[in-house]
């Protein structure tokens, strides 16, 4: 945390030569999948096919062809990038706060699962990141970076991408798998906390526990009450591919 404290003085310093496409947005849904949804594991089809179902109009699905349409980041990130400074993680953490920045919307990872429709309380919000089971008190320790939503020009999402884009112009190698989370949890203040609708990411994280599971519906009705937004994973055991589990009811 400390290393990430001396870039906190970058806040107000936007990165030069970012390249964005003209195209106007009314908040979009981003997702990446680099090799296109077509390469994706059956789950991530599936993770990808429920932003379709319930938000078809407002996806848009980036991949590592059709990127450059809508944002080019400075040559000093491609070129960590492509030495591998940067890994694909961190790449993508700086893909995602320059697009919410400039076109505003709402950033999903592709292993995110919906079960209906984005709550309207996170689309008219300023700014919107999930708290974890500590944010039960005030100054949550850690907002993650797997859903989040911003309006275009958003101070806060600003913030965060003038320090994570600092931080990668200077290191040469992430110091925490939990980087843009403490990044986000830094610049985020009372203020800011107060005015965003709470929702804990214990909730999302509920599904992905019982995916190897016999199938009940009762208890899916039961998760789905908790949340529609659920945070699934495409690194799985093959044994977890059998008939009347959770993941079977998902993925067929």
């Amino acid at each position: 945390m400390r290393k990430i404290k001396k870039y906190i003085c970058y806040k107000d310093d936007n990165p030069s030569n970012i390249i964005y496409s003209t195209v106007q947005f009314d908040n979009p849904i981003w997702v990446y999948w680099d090799g296109g949804i077509e390469t994706a594991p059956i789950i991530i089809k599936k993770c990808y096919e429920s932003l379709i179902k319930y938000h078809g109009d407002k996806v848009v699905l980036l991949t590592e062809k059709n990127l450059k349409d809508y944002i080019q980041l400075p040559s000093y990130i491609e070129e960590k990038r492509n030495n591998g400074s940067i890994p694909i993680a961190g790449y993508t953490d700086l893909m995602r706060f320059a697009l919410l920045e400039h076109y505003g919307g709402t950033w999903i990872d592709a292993t995110i699962y919906l079960t209906d429709y984005i709550p309207e309380e996170i689309i008219n919000c300023d700014f919107f990141a999930f708290q974890n089971s500590l944010g039960l008190l005030s100054n949550p320790v850690l907002f993650p970076a797997w859903f989040l939503h911003a309006n275009k020009n958003s101070k806060i999402i600003r913030e965060i991408r003038n320090v994570a884009f600092a931080y990668w112009k200077n290191e040469k190698h992430v110091i925490e798998y939990l980087l843009p989370n403490l990044i986000i949890t830094s610049l985020i203040s009372d203020e800011d906390y107060k005015k965003m609708p709470y929702m804990n990411s214990d909730y999302s994280e509920y599904l992905i526990k019982v995916l190897g599971d016999e199938y009940s519906e009762d208890k899916m009705q039961w998760i789905k009450k908790l949340t529609c937004i659920h945070k699934l994973t495409y690194k799985l055991d093959n044994s977890i591919d059998k008939e009347d589990t959770f993941y079977k009811h998902i993925t067929t």
